[in-house]
This record gives C-alpha cells, structure tokens and sequence, in this order.
C-alpha cells in the first residue's frame, strides 16, 4: 500500500499541485476537504518548501490555487464523506 500524505491547507495543496504533484483525492473531514497525495521524497522535500516559503512561479500557482477552490466549491455540492478520486 501506498503512504498517502493529507492536507486541509488548500493553500498547501495548491503548491504540490503548482510543482507538479499528483492529485490522487479528496475527502471530507468535518467542514474540511483533504487533498490527498502520494508521499515520496520529493514530496517531503515541497513540504520543507512550502514551510521555508520558498519562491514558486506565481502563475503556475494561481491556477493551482483556483483548482483547489474549485474542488472545495464542487465538494460542498456532494458532502456524503466519501473519498473522491
């Protein structure tokens, strides 16, 4: 089985998204949605990142940003607390 890293933090997500990480679900927690990726070393690396506030091409990020927005809007709309993929 694969170890999955969660986040609530759209912001967060919206950087892994924004540096080319997969995707691989959602989930409803109480009034949160959490963004599901693969861990990797990689990815370990991006949260490092993300916490130093290290730089991120702005443009790449407001379209992740906007992806993440977009799947808490969409998640509203069906909150039986099923995984999504």
């Amino acid at each position: 089985m694969v170890d999955t890293f969660r986040t609530s933090d759209y912001g967060q997500a919206a950087f892994f998204l924004a540096r080319g990480f997969k995707l691989e679900g959602t989930e409803r927690s109480g009034h949160d949605l959490i963004f599901h990726f693969q861990s990797s070393p990689a990815l370990l690396d991006a949260i490092s990142q993300y916490s130093s506030n290290a730089p991120i091409p702005c443009r790449d990020f407001f379209h992740a940003l906007r992806k993440t927005k977009g799947l808490i809007r969409k998640d509203t709309e069906n909150t039986d607390g099923k995984p999504r993929r």
